[in-house]
């Protein structure tokens, strides 16, 4: 049940994250090392999400004039293609350590590309 809450938790805030970042118009990456937390907690879920949204603001270029409304929405939706590239992966870790298994990699990459 918790495992369930947590994954739900996760997922709706990478939904809802907040807007403050540029597009990246090369299309840049990062990746987010988590190999020091322990995923299974809903402590280490949160800061892995803390990381992610970090991440995905680094690559889609930092924040940007709140006033101008076209770089608000471009930055919104460089952003959610960030978030989305790193879902998968990010499910994938929560349930390996949920279950105890071990993955061969302990870090995700967002990307904006494509954007």
């Amino acid at each position: 049940m918790a495992f369930r809450f947590t994954a739900l938790a996760l997922a709706a805030a990478l939904v809802s994250a907040p807007a403050f970042a540029a597009p990246a118009a090369d299309g840049m990456s990062t990746t987010v090392r988590f190999g020091d937390l322990d995923l299974a907690s809903g402590a280490g879920a949160a800061t892995l999400h803390t990381r992610i949204v970090s991440a995905a603001r680094a690559v889609c270029g930092g924040e940007v004039d709140q006033r101008d409304l076209t770089a608000v929405t471009s930055a919104a939706s460089c952003r959610q293609v960030a978030m989305a590239s790193a879902e998968p992966q990010i499910q994938l870790a929560l349930n390996a350590a949920h279950t105890g298994r071990q993955l061969a990699a302990n870090d995700v990459k967002v990307s904006a590309r494509g954007f």
